[in-house]
């Protein structure tokens, strides 16, 4: 029986610095999906055969200045079963800073771009006609100082081409070419599953802060059984505030009374305004199609060139 394995890919500065708050000295991940029969062979993917494709066209534009160090897959429905292995080149990951397919094979002469990344929106299509567009943005690091020109992305530079041909890759072509390849990649995103549905959700009523813990909630649902574990997102609570998120169930099914949480803070005032309730259904398919969308804050994902500085002043 094949299952769908969370595939995640660390990433690692190698530059040196003595001072420990340098910004260029940054680690972060880069999560993909995969179905495989066992977490064995969808480790072995990753690591052997995604070295010619995913890993390869990754590396292309990854500034020398960083490496692809290691892989960790677990079963989605059984985080449990987990695994971890080193990128071929070995744990200090060789293949991660020379390869011929690298802008250079130093990092003293590569400088890397610390402070930005690349901004992209993957896409899948609606799949019903009561179906929606699915997007999840991904924040493409470690680049070379090609790809940048000032303060926006030099489409001439050999990385662009490079991102370009990644992103061709797991996405299927930029929107909106239209007919899209009928290749279907093999590494898939998570979306909500569309057949499941928001329902209204009554407060107070079917919703309540929990008196025995103000950082939990209280509800009766009319989802139905609901098992430990479960994730259940509200939104359009207007009141109390830090209603409006997704919540695990912690009281096992048969209800009708589940108790969930936990908030960042304690929950209080008074109840406004039905809101609307759905489960956490996961569903994991191929990209259809992507869109740059251009610079950003390599931490946040925000446009920095577009920020303010300074205070605010109201003319008086």
């Amino acid at each position: 029986m094949a299952f769908e394995y969370k595939t995640t890919f660390f990433f690692e500065g190698v530059q040196p610095s003595s001072n420990r708050t340098a910004s260029s000295v940054s680690a972060w991940t880069e999560t993909w999906y995969q179905t495989a029969d066992s977490v064995d062979a969808a480790l072995a993917y990753a690591v052997n055969v995604a070295v010619n494709n995913w890993v390869a066209f990754r590396l292309a534009f990854l500034s020398a200045a960083y490496q692809l160090k290691w892989c960790r897959v677990s079963r989605t429905d059984n985080p449990r079963e987990t695994k971890v292995a080193a990128i071929p080149g070995g744990p200090a990951g060789a293949i991660g800073r020379t390869s011929q397919n690298r802008l250079a094979v130093s990092p003293d002469i590569a400088p890397a771009q610390v402070n930005c990344c690349v901004l992209a929106d993957i896409a899948v299509l609606p799949q019903t006609t009561t179906d929606k567009t699915h997007h999840r943005r991904i924040m493409l690091r470690g680049l070379g100082q090609d790809m940048i020109n000032g303060n926006v992305v030099n489409t001439n530079s050999a990385s662009f081409a490079s991102l370009v041909a990644f992103l061709n890759y797991v996405a299927r072509g930029e929107s909106p070419n239209f007919p899209k390849p009928g290749f279907i990649p093999y590494w898939h995103i998570r979306i909500q599953n569309p057949t499941v549905q928001y329902v209204p959700l009554a407060v107070p009523n079917g919703l309540a802060i929990n008196t025995n813990n103000v950082r939990q909630l209280a509800i009766t649902t009319t989802l139905g059984p609901l098992i430990q574990g479960a994730r259940l997102t509200i939104k359009g609570v207007t009141s109390p505030r830090g209603v409006n998120k997704t919540w695990t169930v912690l009281a096992p099914s048969p209800g009708p009374l589940y108790i969930l949480g936990k908030s960042r803070f304690d929950l209080a005032g008074a109840w406004s305004n039905n809101g609307l309730i759905e489960i956490v259904t996961p569903q994991y398919l191929p990209a259809s199609q992507y869109t740059i969308i251009g610079l950003r804050d390599k931490h946040t994902g925000s446009n920095v060139f577009a920020r303010t500085r300074g205070r605010r002043r109201t003319a008086s």
